[in-house]
């Protein structure tokens, strides 16, 4: 395999699902590449949040996978150990991606309101990005959120700086509310 193609399979298989988040329908030679990425390097060690991390590549790939058999946060978890969990999975937070692990967010959408906007106050710009996302998902789903994420949004891409996974955040963010 040529240097730049390994690189280029490298980087798919680190963004992971997220590779298809600006994508609405992903075509057959998306979804090869990312089969190909899967395939080409080895899944992290195993931990509930690279589980679902791992599920979330191979469904956008097309390519069948176990559901995880746990969640990486159990009931009665404090609000932050609930959204802080739900950052490291942002990449989830897509209308293509749905499993039990959605089924629980729709239960908690004040704790994810809480994180995005404590993330916001303290200007931890990705944080509120990522947790935006979680709330702008449950809006499409249908679920009311306690939060405008429009101004949350717009917030976000005024200070936001110039930080890629913030920016990638908020531009599926936008995606969703087409």
């Amino acid at each position: 395999m040529c240097p730049s193609r390994s690189r280029a399979l490298a980087a798919i298989r680190i963004l992971g699902a997220d590779t298809m988040a600006g994508a609405t329908l992903p075509g057959p030679d998306d979804r090869a590449i990312l089969a190909e990425a899967v395939g080409t390097f080895a899944q992290p060690g195993p931990d509930p949040v690279t589980d679902w991390q791992e599920w979330a590549m191979h469904r956008a790939a097309g390519v069948a996978h176990r559901i995880p058999a746990g969640l990486p946060f159990h009931a009665g978890d404090s609000w932050k150990t609930f959204a802080g969990a739900l950052v490291a999975l942002s990449a989830l937070a897509t209308p293509t991606l749905d499993g039990p692990l959605h089924d629980a967010v729709r239960r908690q959408p004040a704790d994810i309101a809480r994180g995005a906007a404590r993330a916001t106050i303290r200007r931890d710009h990705p944080t509120a990005a990522a947790l935006t996302r979680w709330l702008v998902l449950l809006q499409w789903y249908g679920v009311r959120v306690p939060l405008d994420t429009g101004l949350l949004l717009d917030h976000l891409r005024l200070l936001g700086g110039t930080d890629a996974r913030t920016a990638l955040d908020v531009a599926v963010c936008d995606r969703m509310l087409r």
